[in-house]
Formats: C-alpha cells, structure tokens, sequence
C-alpha cells in the first residue's frame, strides 16, 4: 500500500469521526448511516482503485472513475438541494422571529408611555 493510500484513508476515517462526534446540529440518522457507508466505499476504493472498476462494469460504466464522479455529483446535487431548502426554513423562522420582537417592542413602548403619563 502506497503511503498516499494510508494518508488518505487517515484523513477519511478521521473526518467520519469527527462528523459523527462533532455534530451539532445532531444530523438524522439516515445522513450517519450515508456517511458510514460512503466512507466504507471510499476506504475499499482507496485500498483496492481496480474494485471501483469491477462494481461501474456491473453499471455499464466503462471506468471506476467515472461510476465515482457520477456518485460525487449526485450527493453533491442532493446537499445543495438539502442545503437550500434548509436556508428556506431558517428564513422564514428568521422573519416570523423578527416580527415578534418588533410586536414586542411596539407593546413595550407603548407601556413606557402610558406609564409616563
């Protein structure tokens, strides 16, 4: 096994750890499990690169590494869609908050002027 080999399938199985670890937002169970298989995937991709071959034959795929970019692309395309529609919901918990504060902040003025008077 080539040392680039090693090192990379270091950094893989580190960042798996820390995404599991690390999470704050304490991702759905499904996005653990993903995360677990595709770094499985990546390992056995890294340790044995003519399997990736093997399995994009099995697609009709002429290269591994071409079963790999479409794969890439594909969870690429899935979080930027997650992503988008996550930011839709925090923008409209954002504007339903800020409307709340500014309701509250009218009611508190108008108590400080009845109050002064």
């Amino acid at each position: 096994m080539l040392i680039v080999q090693i090192v990379l399938i270091a950094v893989i199985v580190a960042a798996l750890i820390y995404f599991l670890t690390h999470d704050d937002s304490k991702a759905a169970a499904y996005k653990k499990m993903a995360a677990i298989v595709v770094t499985i995937f990546a390992i056995l991709a890294i340790a044995q690169p003519t399997l990736t071959d093997k399995i994009a034959a099995i697609f009709g795929i002429e290269r591994g590494s071409y079963l790999l970019l479409y794969v890439v692309t594909i969870i690429v395309w899935f979080e930027v869609i997650a992503n988008r529609l996550q930011r839709g919901k925090e923008e409209k918990y954002f504007a339903k908050l800020v409307r709340k504060v500014a309701i509250l902040e009218a009611k508190i003025e108008d108590l400080e002027k009845t109050k002064d008077e």
